[in-house]
């Protein structure tokens, strides 16, 4: 994969629900349609304890690859160690921070051209069997939205229910998403994050 330019943005806490639509299927934008990374080597292991999952007001948030920093006091002494993280990234990456006390926190919002907080929530709503059922059965003539199109029928699908969502299904969403990438995108990520959490 080429690398590309480490951006930074500053980060939010809340999840307020997809950012919009997306026009391609979980995973298509690396290797062959529908390769599946199912390799059983220590180079393809993305731990659990990559995802950050919690409650807040009644709705599931998560973060992906979050870090905990000293740093409380300067945004841009916070910047500078989440640059730091990204230095040794090989592929091309979108961070986030938030300044915040006791500690702060920086995390991925974008890895190798996957919009994360998008394909997980995504492929957490989809992994529920009810959805998943609604979006096989597709018919562009007859559905209750009257879509002609699968991709926009999907996205509003996941609209429509990313706040059922539990910490369950935003699991069971990223072990579906990880099955998605073709061994080389996936060794690349547990490469990408191993050196990221890498203690500076």
């Amino acid at each position: 994969m080429a690398n590309g330019p480490k951006k930074n943005q500053s980060g939010g806490e809340r999840r307020q629900g997809p950012s919009g639509p997306r026009r391609t299927s979980t995973g298509a934008r690396h290797g062959s349609p529908g390769a599946r990374g199912r390799g059983r080597g220590d180079d393809l292991i993305v731990p659990k304890d990559a995802l950050t999952v919690w409650r807040d007001d009644g709705l599931t948030q998560f973060k992906f690859a979050v870090i905990e920093v000293d740093e409380t006091r300067s945004n841009q002494k916070l910047e500078a160690v989440a640059r730091a993280r990204a230095e040794p990234v090989e592929a091309a990456l979108t961070y986030a921070y938030l300044l915040d006390r006791p500690q702060s926190t920086i995390w991925w919002r974008e890895w190798a051209g996957y919009e994360l907080e998008d394909e997980l929530l995504a492929a957490a709503v989809l992994a529920r069997p009810a959805i998943r059922a609604k979006l096989d059965a597709f018919d562009p003539k007859d559905n209750e939205w009257g879509i002609e199109d699968i991709e926009d029928y999907r996205d509003v699908l996941v609209h429509a229910h990313h706040e059922e969502i539990d910490e369950a299904d935003i699991r069971n969403g990223f072990r579906r998403w990880l099955q998605t990438l073709p061994p080389d995108a996936r060794r690349l990520l547990a490469k990408d994050l191993k050196a990221w959490r890498r203690p500076k």
